[in-house]
């Protein structure tokens, strides 16, 4: 559907997607722009780290850690926003003033 509306904008990653070649390729496609979506289901709940994710759809769990989890993905701030910053103030006032201020989580439950 999202391609339809915008032609090549997504790509989806799933458990069986090839983790030698073609997982590594579909996600730079995401982390260089080239992609504005990647699609998974608890592909990448833990240990994915791409700082300019700017929205979360979570799947369905009933565990808050998971949940906690799949929305951490989107958490990360932009490299050399908050680096050398001390206190909680500036970070916040740094991440803030950034381009990525905040994290769109879409719950569709």
């Amino acid at each position: 559907a999202l391609n339809a509306q915008k032609n090549d904008s997504a790509v989806c990653v799933f458990g069986t997607t090839d983790k030698e070649v073609e997982r590594p390729h579909l996600i730079e496609q995401f982390r260089w722009g080239n992609r504005q979506f990647i699609l998974n289901v608890n592909v990448f709940t833990e240990g994915f780290n791409v700082p300019g994710i700017a929205c979360v759809v979570p799947s369905p769990t009933k565990s808050f850690g998971r949940l906690m989890q799949q929305i951490g993905r989107g958490t990360r701030p932009i490299p050399g926003i908050v680096d050398g910053l001390a206190d909680r103030a500036a970070r916040l006032a740094a991440i803030a003033a950034s381009e990525k201020s905040s994290l769109l989580v879409l719950d569709i439950l």
